[in-house]
């Protein structure tokens, strides 16, 4: 198997001359053109670098039909006329294209259908699977006219015996999900290519009956509710429908689905998942696609979720760069022809509010469904999502599955002969609401929940001094049950300090903690809640929890929650929680970022700055190894000495010396998990009015480990003299540091 880059090496070269002198120039419109061929461009090379000649196809050792949806960004790349595209109608590349396609067509069976991974068997199967030929559709509308008229004719063929089926499925079955939207979109652009009238008007039909389907809010409900990226991929097919049919039907179908978007996604671009059946919630933003270009609201989604990438000349995929480029629209951005992330919202169905109270913003969602079979549709349970303005989304999270300690309430029968609530109950010992609604009241929005006969509210009330109270009320229980109330927080980097000056690192390990025992308070990665002291806290509970009990593989520790739960019932009916900001500022901290200090490594170890830990990197690969950071130091005296480490499943142990002192005890930087240590005290060091020497000695690894890293983040200085004067973290830190 002979594995190549193609013959250009002129064109590559000027394509890396026409990046780095950063002269693809401004655009006016949104989305920019010029940085989107940027990414187009600078990904060529790579894409090429996979392709193997002899079989034509791309990443060949781990084959399946998607690994060709290569061929798409470089069609487009050679169709996109541009003075600095150094790409267009290279004979070369249409070359690459062209047996691309034909590894497709060998690939086919006799229906047309193309092998695809099922990784879970081990296993490839056939079928049509609508990314892979609406891509290949799309190769065909661009370079058609220049392929070699035998390969053409190959093309031809392959692609008539597979949309001749795809054009009978779409005829026999009218659902609205991605799949078959996708499939309708690939056969309307197959229809346009392959000149077949009767498949276009086919594919518009199903278009026209998508459209119906969407709701006033903009958004399809599926099963009980939205689902974020299946909306998402709606208005995708759509989108690239409209660019080739120009169907005006579509327009406002877009647009609502641009506003819906708009409404559902919290001002740092990630969504809000309270609302979603499908998926909880990702640190992810949702950057569009071609259906976002199309409106004004649209380029305002886009403009707001892509302007940091393209301020700081980031790439995105070369596929996304394609299509916006072949595919997509362009025009002004208008912010006053949508409202902004985080604005107040309400759904015209009645059923999400969101209301912004700075700094909270906080997310009623009174969807209400069944106990879902199908493993890919999660329970409604969750029934609010809290996001503040510094620290971002901090409770809620969306839903689960089958885990009823992500549930905003839980009841049960006080005995067996009462667990009858009525007919509709069955699901409320999961915490799945029978029924919902968001009423006003004097004081804002309150969500009325219903689990059988006992009602419950739920009110968000800002505080003067900043804090969000949470009051959770039942307001009618004919039959006597217990219950209990649930609020998942998201995992937050740092440890968890709880009021009695307890220091808790959070790793795979099951815990729980009483109120009592915890003070009636935690604070944790700037976050400080309040809350009763017959509440418990859990910790980690994932979203689907395992049959047997045994805690989650630890690299899922970014998707747990540390569940509050508190009980409620007829003696005890109500709940109050406080949320609060806490103060990063600590009096008399002097901070020292680490990327800002001198950096040597006594040992010749490799040592840099690495810009996603936001920290200096050890590549240590035994104990022993050291580097040392210069802090710069204009008074002498006596300091505390702090250093902010970072945690991660192959670092090792660090011991701190100041000026050749030791000052401290070692620190374990083991963690199963990406984390931040918080401040840790390594002692008190005596500093003349020159500069700090300190000396970070990877010393130990952890049993769980072969690694010796370590990442510092910064260095922190404080006159000892205050310590005694001065409630901070810090000093609760020193007493539990392990």
């Amino acid at each position: 198997m002979r594995k190549i880059i193609p013959s250009l090496p002129a064109l590559i070269l000027l394509a890396a001359l026409l990046l780095s002198c950063g002269c693809l120039g401004a655009d006016d419109t949104w989305p920019p053109r010029s940085w989107l061929l940027n990414c187009l461009v600078k990904a060529v090379p790579g894409i090429l670098a996979t392709f193997d000649h002899d079989s034509g196809r791309f990443n060949a050792a781990q084959w399946s039909c998607q690994e060709q949806h290569a061929i798409f960004p470089l069609a487009a790349a050679w169709a996109f006329e541009n003075p600095k595209n150094p790409f267009y109608h290279d004979r070369q590349l249409l070359a690459v294209i062209g047996k691309g396609g034909d590894a497709l067509c060998a690939a086919q069976d006799e229906r047309g259908r193309l092998p695809y991974a099922r990784p879970a068997r081990g296993q490839s199967q056939a079928g049509y699977v609508p990314w892979t030929i609406s891509r290949w559709a799309r190769c065909y509308l661009l370079v058609k006219e220049k392929l070699p008229p035998e390969q053409r004719e190959r093309w031809r063929q392959g692609l008539t015996t597979a949309f001749s089926e795809i054009h009978l499925l779409v005829q026999s079955q009218g659902q609205d999900g991605p799949y078959h939207a996708h499939l309708a979109t690939a056969l309307f652009i197959a229809g346009r290519a392959l000149d077949q009238p009767t498949w276009q008007d086919n594919a518009r039909q199903h278009m026209s009956r998508l459209v119906a389907r969407q709701s006033p809010d903009g958004c399809w409900l599926g099963n009980w509710g939205p689902a974020l990226s299946h909306n998402n991929s709606l208005l995708e097919a759509l989108g690239l429908y409209y660019a080739v049919a120009q169907d005006p039907t579509v327009i406002e179908a877009l647009e609502r689905g641009a506003l819906f978007h708009l409404a559902a996604t919290w001002p740092d671009g990630t969504a809000v998942s309270a609302i979603d059946d499908r998926q909880p919630y990702q640190q992810i933003k949702n950057i569009g696609n071609v259906g976002f270009s199309w409106t004004t609201p649209g380029r305002q989604f886009l403009h707001q979720q892509l302007r940091s990438l393209v301020e700081a000349n980031q790439s995105v995929a070369a596929d996304y760069a394609a299509a916006m480029l072949i595919f997509g629209g362009k025009g002004p951005v208008s912010e006053k022809d949508g409202a902004p992330a985080g604005s107040a919202f309400r759904s015209q169905d009645g059923l999400m509010h969101i209301h912004p109270q700075a700094p909270w913003r906080v997310c009623f969602s009174a969807y209400t469904a069944p106990q879902a079979k199908q493993r890919w549709l999660l329970d409604r349970h969750n029934m609010l999502d809290i996001y503040h303005d510094a620290l971002g989304l901090v409770a809620g999270g969306g839903n689960g599955k089958g885990q009823p300690l992500w549930s905003s309430f839980v009841f049960t029968p006080l005995s067996e002969g009462e667990d009858k609530f009525d007919e509709a109950s069955t699901n409320t010992h999961s915490g799945i609401p029978t029924a919902a609604k968001i009423i006003d009241s004097p004081t804002g929005p309150l969500l009325q929940l219903n689990y059988g006969k006992t009602q419950c509210r739920i009110a968000a009330t800002p505080q003067a001094d900043g804090a969000l109270q949470l009051s959770y009320a039942i307001s009618a229980m004919p039959l006597p049950v217990q219950g209990e109330v649930h609020l998942p927080f998201l995992r937050r980097k740092g440890p968890l300090q709880l009021a009695n000056n307890t220091i808790i690192r959070l790793g795979d390990e099951a815990i729980t903690i009483s109120g009592k025992d915890a003070g009636g308070r935690f604070a944790w990665g700037g976050l400080q809640v309040d809350f009763p002291a017959n509440a418990t806290l859990h910790w980690p509970v994932f979203r689907r929890p395992a049959a047997d009990g045994s805690p989650a593989a630890s690299a899922n520790l970014a998707n747990a929650r540390l569940v509050m739960s508190v009980p409620i019932d007829q003696q005890n009916p109500d709940v109050a929680l406080l949320l609060r900001q806490v103060p990063e500022n600590i009096p008399g901290l002097i901070s020292h970022p680490a990327k800002s200090l001198s950096l040597f490594s006594p040992s010749a170890t490799p040592a840099k700055y690495i810009k996603e830990l936001d920290a200096i990197f050890l590549s240590a690969n035994r104990p022993g190894e050291s580097m040392t950071l210069t802090v710069p130091n204009k008074k002498a005296g006596r300091y505390e000495l702090y250093v902010e480490f970072v945690l991660n499943p192959n670092y090792g142990t660090a011991l701190v010396m100041g000026n050749g002192q030791q000052p401290g005890r070692s620190f374990d930087c083991y963690a199963p998990d990406y984390d931040n240590s918080g401040l840790v005290p390594c002692g008190n060091v005596e500093l003349t009015a020159t500069d700090l020497v300190l000396t970070i000695r990877s010393v130990a690894r952890n049993p769980r480990t072969t690694g010796c890293f370590l990442a510092v983040k910064a260095v922190h200085l404080r006159p000892a003299a205050t310590t005694a004067t001065t409630s901070s973290p810090i000093k609760n830190q020193t007493a539990t540091q392990p």
